[in-house]
């Protein structure tokens, strides 16, 4: 939601997409064009997704990958 840090999530989401799960760039804009952006309001653009994505490569912490082969955790409340 708008006011909420939506660009932090998006970074996050960016990394978590580009580094740590390997994914290209188109691959990883896809992603989040289909899982994370229709949880948005307002929903980011293609250009602002492709720009996270990006920014998550040259920025991000995650090491390539690490998440492809991490073992699933569920959220508790």
């Amino acid at each position: 939601i708008e006011g909420s840090n939506g660009s932090g999530a998006l970074f996050k989401a960016a990394a978590a997409a580009r580094r740590g799960f390997g994914l290209d760039e188109p691959d990883a804009v896809r992603v989040l064009l289909d899982a994370f952006n229709p949880r948005c309001a307002p929903p980011w653009t293609v250009a602002e997704l492709r720009r996270a994505v990006k920014s998550a490569a040259r920025r991000g912490r995650l090491p390539i990958g690490s998440l492809a082969s991490a073992p699933l955790q569920r959220r508790t409340a």
